[in-house]
């Protein structure tokens, strides 16, 4: 964190975080090294003083007493959507849940309740959220999995002050 966002964290004590689930962490798999959700959440908590993180992610009956209790556990607030079978152009029968729309709704439904927010994604879709968030002075951070995995069109200087890697972040969040 540098100096300027010590200080706007310093003075802002009600900030909320919202996680794209859906690819995010299946972003994080990919790298060679084991990614710590625990580790990354704790650091969203203390170091920029987040108040409720929103899990959006695609309900599966499976991790019902499984991950989804632990991460409820952890103090995350869970955000569903349905899943969706569909086939793919081979015919293979394939399930999707978009949480987008639906982080997207939540951020601005929540507006008036957070100082500031953290955008937790592994792609592009978040891109013009981002912009409105910054002329409306409430974004905090975006962060992403990696460089390679994020998208080249939040490489403008309006957006890009406002990422970070979470793969040159390894020495934070490695699991040992």
């Amino acid at each position: 964190m540098n100096n300027i966002e010590t200080r706007i964290v310093n003075t802002l004590m009600n900030n909320y975080a919202f996680i794209d689930g859906q690819n995010f962490f299946e972003s994080t798999k990919r790298f060679h090294w084991h990614f710590s959700k625990r580790k990354f959440f704790n650091y969203l908590l203390t170091q920029y003083k987040v108040k409720k993180i929103l899990y959006f992610v695609g309900y599966r009956k499976e991790h019902k007493n499984t991950i989804y209790k632990r991460l409820r556990e952890q103090g995350l607030c869970l955000c569903f959507k349905k899943r969706i079978e569909y086939k793919d152009r081979e015919g293979n029968w394939k399930t999707k849940s978009n949480v987008d729309g639906k982080l997207i709704a939540k951020l601005l439904i929540k507006f008036p309740e957070y100082d500031k927010a953290i955008i937790v994604a592994g792609d592009a879709d978040y891109y013009f959220l981002a912009q409105y968030l910054i002329r409306q002075k409430k974004l905090l951070k975006i962060y992403m999995p990696s460089k390679s995995k994020g998208s080249s069109i939040y490489d403008n200087r309006y957006v890009k002050p406002y990422i970070s890697y979470i793969s040159l972040m390894r020495d934070l969040f490695e699991h040992k």
